[in-house]
């Protein structure tokens, strides 16, 4: 009987081979599934006193069916909750009820609730992000949890933002911003900021280009307009306030415009200052030596037309003509092609004297001709130089002769200590109204654009007027940079927020911000904190839009250049969104499940939890394509994909069933011609029998 009981062990093992390999087809297209094996053994019957080496044996049992826990291959999907493991470890789910299990399934989805759960509604367990939605909160894992609500809007505080200034472009012909000219700024940016309630706004950012400042024509444009002044009026006479004709030069005499005269009220700049009466010590310095003498007496008048009359005005002429040439002789750079123009202008005119003189036409056409060489700019300049020369003499009033304020050096000692700070802080403030009145009254020309180069430069200057060191520092740097050249790598930036002007809301700055380049085009360090301070939002009829105001923001242009290139943005970030709705989530190689917004915003959610077991084949099988562990497997060790010997997640993918249908073929030939091999057995014990049954 013992051979029935042999095949009746071979046709049960066959069984079980058949059923697993027939699991396995069946399950090929299932996601994460994990084939197993039939592991069979033989079975010896024992006695007590052992085994012998005749047994023939009692047939085969099956000691396990084992499953096999090799990677399967990757499917992409569109879905990014679809989650695949690229190497070891497990998802682990909850049930509800406090049931943990393990998957290779990644197929989730996102439950009314909100939780990342599966097929069949068990919770994904990972890490959740902290409350700001930045980084992993530091615990126990828990349910993911997926926030359907929008995202809050949040305020522009900072922009960060770098371009490249094109070094070729040339400056504004108009000095005078006006954002709806495009004549008065060189580069325009626009961009997008937010308010606190999340509303968008324009931001418009001007830049403009600085020509460069050359106060150094102040003084030579004086000395040649104190030659013709001087050449129609004599010295004598020019040195008058009340002879000196007013369409000639304001109230002013050029040469002698510098300082008050006794009846003069007015403060620095003011057109009734009508000077002293004396020729200004630095014109006096620049003119030829015989220069008074040579002009003291007045010309002949107009009507007069005798030889002697003509023959004066020849001689004026020829005094000029030396008199610029000796200039030319002792000056350098642009000083020295200014006089050289000058002269030029003069001696392409009347190149000879005649000995008979020149008639009062003649005279006049080429003092015309001379005065023709000045431009606008060069006749600003000698403006601001007046005005210069009013604030030396308002300032430097400690000076002992022969020591003169117009031709001292500017420095702390010859800057005294005012009495009072608002001295000094009021002397200023004259200045720059007596700016702003030359700049006016020059409105669209070149002449009042030099004036406002002039007010820019000013304003650049950071002024102190607490104390009285304080404002003596000040002055100094004030009648410093009101005299020195200004390099052209200077640039301005206006900003205007829906079209209005924004600043830094401080009345003692310009409305404007300005930054330096070095020689390589780099900017000059340090750079100044551009903050806007008052800007109030407001919706699309002009009316404030309910939000904070004022609101602040910052601008840093680090990293913006000033090459030769063409002007653009090279980087541009602001912290400012407006409300965002949920509109997809992303998950990386380390599980984090990142939520993006329609503001373009994002947020970290959570991230995906692996469990590793030591013995992988002692996990109990619990259906839905999930393990759950046992004392064969041993404890879970739960990291963060990535960490330790957990594998990485890849999104929007699948982990296909590890069944090789070829291999699992193969096997089903085999289980079944074991199967038929016992089932012979049976067949021939049982004829055996047969034929002892027949021997009766």
């Amino acid at each position: 009987m013992s051979t029935f009981s042999l095949g009746i062990s071979g046709l049960s093992a066959a069984k079980k081979h058949l059923d697993t390999v027939g699991n396995n087809i069946a399950n090929a297209s299932t996601v994460g599934f994990k084939k197993s094996r039939a592991e069979f053994a033989d079975v010896y019957a024992t006695s007590g006193m052992g085994s012998t080496s005749n047994q023939t044996g009692n047939g085969v049992q099956v000691t396990n069916i084992s499953q096999q826990f090799s990677q399967g291959g990757t499917s992409f999907t569109q879905r990014s909750l679809d989650m695949a493991i690229d190497g070891n470890g497990f998802f682990v789910v909850e049930a509800g009820n406090g049931e943990i299990n393990y998957t290779r399934a990644g197929m989730f989805g996102v439950d009314k609730d909100g939780y990342v759960v599966t097929n069949t509604d068990y919770k994904l367990q990972g890490y959740p992000a902290n409350a700001n939605g930045d980084g992993i909160a530091v615990g126990a894992i828990d349910d993911i949890f997926i926030p359907q609500a929008n995202i809050s809007p949040n305020a522009t505080s900072e922009v960060d933002v770098a371009f490249n200034l094109d070094s070729r472009a040339d400056a504004p012909t108009n000095y005078i911003f006006d954002p709806n000219d495009s004549d008065t700024y060189t580069h325009l940016y626009p961009s997008v900021v937010y308010d606190t309630l999340g509303n968008s706004h324009t931001m418009t950012q001007y830049f403009v280009k600085q020509p460069p400042y050359l106060p150094e024509y102040g003084e030579p444009t004086r000395a040649i307009q104190t030659l013709i002044g001087a050449a129609k009026h004599g010295l004598t006479g020019a040195l008058n306030p009340v002879s000196y004709p007013v369409s000639d030069d304001g109230y002013r005499f050029p040469g002698d415009a510098d300082g008050q005269d006794d009846t003069a009220a007015a403060g620095v700049g003011s057109p009734g200052n009508t000077g002293d009466g004396v020729l200004d010590a630095d014109i006096a310095a620049i003119l030829p030596p015989t220069f008074s003498a040579d002009f003291a007496a007045a010309p002949p008048l107009a009507t007069d037309t005798t030889l002697a009359a003509d023959q004066d005005r020849g001689t004026r002429l020829e005094q000029i003509k030396t008199a610029l040439q000796d200039m030319v002789d002792a000056s350098t750079g642009r000083t020295k092609e200014f006089y050289e123009d000058a002269y030029k202008a003069l001696d392409d005119f009347l190149p000879v004297v005649p000995s008979s003189g020149v008639s009062n036409a003649v005279f006049e056409d080429a003092l015309t001709e001379l005065n023709g060489v000045i431009s606008g700019g060069q006749r600003a300049y000698a403006g601001i130089d007046t005005i210069a020369g009013d604030l030396r003499m308002a300032v430097m009033t400690t000076l002992v002769p022969p020591a003169d304020p117009l031709t001292a050096e500017i420095n702390m000692t010859n800057v005294p200590l005012p009495a009072a700070a608002s001295d000094y802080e009021d002397v200023y403030r004259q200045m720059l109204d007596a700016l702003e009145v030359e700049r006016d009254a020059n409105t669209g020309t070149e002449e009042g654009g030099v004036y406002q180069l002039a007010l820019n430069v000013l304003q650049d200057v950071e002024l102190d007027w607490f104390d009285l060191a304080s404002a003596q520092e000040s002055m100094v740097k004030v009648m410093s940079a009101f005299e020195s050249e200004a390099a052209d790598n200077r640039w301005h930036m206006h900003v205007t927020v829906d079209g209005e002007k924004v600043t830094d809301a401080n009345e003692n700055t310009p409305d404007y911000f300005s930054f330096n380049f070095t020689e390589f085009g780099v900017l000059d360090e340090p750079l100044k904190t551009m903050a806007i301070k008052d800007w109030v939002p407001k919706d699309g009829t002009g009316n404030q839009n309910g939000s904070d105001e004022p609101q602040i923001f910052e601008i840093d242009l680090t990293g913006t250049t000033q090459f030769a290139g063409s002007f653009g943005a090279t980087s541009l970030a602001q912290d400012g969104y407006a409300t965002g709705e949920l509109a997809g989530l992303d998950i990386d190689d380390a599980g984090m499940i990142i939520a993006s917004y329609t503001n373009s915003q994002t947020k970290l959610v959570g991230q995906v939890a692996l469990a590793n077991f030591r013995n992988q084949q002692g996990l109990t099988p619990v259906g839905g394509t999930m393990w759950a562990e046992s004392t064969k497997s041993g404890d879970p060790v739960v990291n963060a994909p990535g960490v330790g010997i957990a594998g990485n997640i890849t999104s929007k993918a699948l982990e296909d069933s590890n069944v090789d249908l070829s291999e699992e073929l193969v096997e089903m030939i085999i289980a079944q011609r074991d199967y038929q091999a016992n089932a012979k057995t049976l067949q021939t014990a049982d004829t055996l029998t047969q034929t002892i049954i027949n021997l009766r």
